[in-house]
């Protein structure tokens, strides 16, 4: 006799035995109702067999709870097993919504994204399924591309090569390096990423401390954990230009403030100490100086051009030399930027044509003074590039050295 049970799954029969894990899709709204739909659609054409919808919305205006309901109830398939569709009394920022989105949610696997962005074949979930029913694969990171705000499709792909590839080579203790010495999205995209559930119930979820920046916290504390995610080069989202980290509205001013000055923070807060403990003095110079970068980015999007005034801007210079300077060792450093051996070899040499062939520069000065002068300011500057250089190179080395990678 079987003993096997049985459940029907959008008209197919599947043993018990057969039932795939849940798979929880959180759409994260605020003010993007004109982009639902087609957002919804993206899901509801997915082909994984039991997929649980969660549409957690942050007190938008255009937001009407029936109204998505009704919109659901018309258009999903026999694959949405499970639907909660739900507003929040008052906005509370992007980290709290993740997080009632987490606490709503019941699947196995997690997938957080924005409700105006699209996945982009209808086989992702089943794709990053294969991935996430292994423990060891707690976190994945795919890729994005880029979309306008009218839909069209762009060939920006984030993370960008070099960087993906970079992560993708990484042990764990490098990459915690990375995302702790580097702004936001630079080696990890969070539209973009999957979740198994024992995994972000074990880092506490979301940091409430934080209001709209809910993803860096999170990566950084898998990494501090000794966890590495798995990175897949798979293309499984379309990701809308126009949110905070992008949008120049005026009305998003203050919204980029608070999200620019929270993520210095939080590189100061919780990768710093980290860095201190673990990591050689230039990884934590980097960290200070993402976290220093991140505010003058803000400085420069939101006051410098509508606000400030010549002092203000002169002091905040003069402030922020330490800053400058630093920025230039670094570019030396990554070899962006050196100091050239080439101009004071050029006045070297013309130097030495005007002694050698007693050229008269001036009539009223001692020639051959005058030109023995300039040539030993230009063996001097070149003495000194050449030092700067070789300091560059040693920094670089001993930094390497000690990091393990």
């Amino acid at each position: 006799m079987n003993n096997d049970h049985c459940i029907s799954l959008g008209g197919k029969i599947l043993k018990e035995t057969e039932v795939k894990p849940l798979f929880s899709v959180a759409l994260v709204t605020f003010e993007q109702r004109r982009f639902l739909n087609d957002c919804l659609d993206s899901v509801f054409m997915q082909d994984y067999s039991r997929i649980e919808l969660i549409v957690c919305d942050d007190f938008s205006a255009d937001f009407d709870t029936d109204e998505v309901r009704r919109y659901i109830d018309a258009h999903k398939g026999n694959n949405i097993v499970n639907v909660v569709v739900y507003q929040q009394p008052g906005n509370v920022g992007t980290c709290a919504n993740c997080q009632k989105a987490f606490e709503l949610s019941s699947g196995e696997y997690l997938k957080f994204f924005a409700g105006d962005d699209l996945l982009s074949d209808s086989d992702v979930l089943s794709s990053m399924a294969a991935y996430l029913k292994y423990p060891s694969n707690g976190l994945v990171f795919s890729r994005a591309r880029g979309m306008k705000q009218n839909g069209e499709k762009t060939n920006n792909l984030y993370p960008d090569d070099y960087s993906f590839n970079l992560a993708k080579s990484c042990g764990v203790h490098r990459l915690f390096e990375l995302y702790a010495t580097h702004c936001w999205g630079k080696f990890f995209f969070a539209p973009s990423s999957f979740w198994r559930r024992d995994l972000l119930t074990e880092i506490g979820g979301f940091n409430l401390k934080y209001k709209y920046t809910e993803d860096w916290p999170a990566f950084l504390s898998v990494c501090e954990r000794g966890i590495t995610p798995l990175y897949t080069d798979e293309v499984t989202l379309f990701y809308r230009y126009g949110g905070i980290s992008n949008n120049q509205d005026e009305q998003h001013f203050e919204q980029a403030r608070v999200h620019y000055m929270e993520s210095s923070a939080i590189l100061q807060e919780c990768a710093l100490p980290v860095l201190r403990e673990k990591y050689s003095w230039f990884s934590r110079l980097c960290c200070w100086y993402a976290a220093v970068s991140l505010e003058a980015r803000c400085v420069y999007e939101i006051d410098w051009f509508r606000t400030w005034n010549f002092t203000q801007k002169l002091r905040w210079l003069l402030h922020h030399i330490p800053y400058f300077i630093v920025g230039t060792f670094l570019m030396m450093c990554g070899g962006r930027m050196y100091p050239s051996l080439k101009k004071p070899a050029v006045v070297c040499i013309i130097a030495w044509f005007i002694l050698y062939f007693d050229i008269i520069v001036c009539p009223f000065w001692n020639n051959e003074l005058a030109a023995s002068l300039v040539m030993c300011f230009a063996a001097l500057w070149a003495i000194a590039v050449f030092g700067i250089r070789l300091f560059v190179r040693i920094c670089v080395t001993v930094s390497r050295s000690l990091s393990i990678r």
